[in-house]
């Protein structure tokens, strides 16, 4: 192998991947980053507005130096229920986080309402694996946000934990689902039952193959 070769290929290939990243930073602050803002405030406004039960205001954040996020957090309570010694437990206000990682994608995550004598099944919800900055938009925001007033709902015990909410089992499982690591989850054991399933099938067709032939040469020399 040609090793001056080589190493031109790798270095064109780390630039190309440079410009990439910096394309995706460009596009999270000319793009998501102002779209999430404005949807966020917007969405808070509305709930101050409408009277609504539970709060909210927009929090911005930097994680690191090539972390950021934008964050919808709902206001967290202090509940009047004695644990541990304690007259109050303090509910955790649900969130929805709009963070661009390190390489430069955007991951959107929800986080239920939480407390001390209140578990879930899943501390988060990872509502969209890794995605390029660029594919954010109003309508994914606003379904996001749908999500995130249903899970407040109920999984907050202020809220009345859902109790009137229809369908809430179902929904709930529907959410559990949506959750991009289930689905790859899902997906790589669907891929592996599939392909137990084709070798299983393959086996069984070489065996018949083979117990065909076998009769046939069997007839043959008989005959």
């Amino acid at each position: 192998m040609n090793l001056r070769k080589m190493i031109l290929e790798d270095a064109t290939l780390i630039r190309r991947q440079q410009e990439w990243k910096k394309y995706r930073d460009d596009t999270w602050v000319v793009n998501a980053r102002p779209l999430a803002e404005r949807i966020f405030q917007e969405a808070a406004k509305h709930l101050t507005d409408s009277n609504h039960p539970l709060k909210a205001w927009v929090v911005k954040d930097r994680p690191s130096e090539s972390e950021e996020l934008v964050m919808l957090r709902l206001a967290s309570h202090k509940l009047p229920i004695e644990h541990e010694g304690n007259k109050w437990v303090l509910e955790k206000g649900a969130c929805l986080s709009v963070s661009k990682q390190a390489e430069g994608r955007v991951i959107v995550v929800l986080y239920p309402y939480s407390s001390e004598v209140r578990y879930h099944r899943q501390k988060e919800f990872m509502l969209t694996g890794p995605i390029e900055p660029m594919k954010l938009t109003e309508r994914m925001l606003h379904a996001h946000l749908k999500e995130l007033l249903f899970l407040a709902n109920v999984t907050s015990i202020k809220a009345g934990a859902g109790s009137l909410v229809s369908n809430k089992t179902f929904r709930m499982r529907r959410l559990i689902l949506k959750d991009f690591r289930n689905r790859q989850d899902l997906l790589r054991t669907s891929s592996k039952a599939a392909l137990r399933q084709l070798y299983g099938k393959a086996v069984s067709l070489l065996f018949t193959a083979a117990v065909v032939s076998l009769a046939w040469i069997v007839g043959l020399v008989w005959y």
